[in-house]
């Protein structure tokens, strides 16, 4: 039996563990107080804290799992429609040598021989592999929109308004690749293009993430509203895939692993950063909006959220 000690004892206790401890104040000298505040307001420090603030981060690592375990399927269904469609080989090795060139240096050749051999187990399901095209690419789509809600604070859509959008998108994703296809053979015919050709892929990269930024957030996005986010992160994408070669060169050793496990460990890598810059633009975007009604956010209200 429990004494009255032992009781009074235990609520102290409790009462102990309960307190909140108070937080570490690390005061700045007063005259560095007005570099604090130009910082705080400065642009790229507000992207940062706003990224860190709607928990984008956490986000990207669900979005590069989810984009891992559909790529390949997307890939295959859109070579598998076209094959259906054009029944043209030249065309085929062109849409899949633009696909393999969206990826880094380093792994274009593992990248090619995947997608090779997904094409011969699945060469006799053409069928199959469209339906499957269609429902992986509208679940990533989907799953996109989820993440991007959250940055702007919006509901989602009903589930067949989610689908249909992830529809757009997959017709959106086989339109860039079109214009890869239309830009590969341009550098490679006409010499003078070469220079230019990290702008020639970037703005063609641009102009899919602006579609994206326009119709994934289930809110009205503006022109002026969607543009700065898509240049960005279209931007940081193309200069990750320059320095992600150096990246395979310093860190990993291709007699160390399998083969196909370190695809898969390079996939990983490559697909959480294009997440995070892909998640990078939408803050961006969301920046330019200013505030928007609160949709069960507590952070939105406190006086020092960088949302203000």
């Amino acid at each position: 039996m429990l004494t009255v000690g032992s009781m009074s004892q235990r609520e102290r206790l409790r009462s102990m563990v309960s307190t909140p401890h108070p937080r570490l104040q690390i005061s700045l000298p007063v005259r560095l107080h007005p570099l604090r505040r130009w910082l705080k307001h400065w642009a790229p420090v507000r992207v940062i804290m706003v990224y860190r603030d709607s928990k984008a981060g956490d986000y990207a690592a669900g979005l590069a799992f989810h984009a891992l375990l559909t790529m390949f399927p997307i890939f295959l269904g859109l070579l598998t429609l076209l094959g259906l469609v054009t029944r043209s080989s030249d065309l085929d090795l062109r849409v899949e040598q633009a696909i393999v060139n969206s990826f880094p240096l380093g792994m274009q050749v593992e990248v090619q021989s995947a997608i090779l051999s997904l094409q011969h187990s699945a060469g006799t399901y053409g069928l199959v592999a469209v339906a499957w095209l269609v429902w992986t690419g509208t679940g990533y789509f989907s799953h996109l929109e989820w993440a991007i809600n959250r940055i702007y604070i919006s509901p989602n859509r009903p589930f067949l308004h989610q689908r249909l959008m992830g529809l757009g998108m997959i017709c959106a994703l086989s339109a860039s690749i079109a214009a890869g296809v239309g830009a590969a053979w341009a550098l490679s015919e006409v010499k003078v293009l070469s220079p230019v050709g990290f702008v020639i892929n970037w703005l063609i990269l641009a102009l899919l993430l602006w579609s994206m930024y326009r119709v994934v957030p289930n809110r009205r996005v503006s022109l002026h509203e969607s543009w700065p986010g898509a240049l960005l992160a279209s931007f940081l994408i193309q200069v990750l895939n320059l320095a992600f070669p150096l990246y395979l060169k310093v860190t990993h050793n291709f007699n160390a692993f399998g083969r196909g496990l370190l695809l898969f460990l390079v996939l990983v890598t490559w697909l959480y950063l294009v997440s995070q810059l892909l998640l990078l633009g939408a803050v961006l975007n969301r920046l330019m909006l200013g505030r928007v009604p609160n949709i069960g956010r507590s952070h939105e209200h406190e006086s020092d959220s960088p949302w203000e």
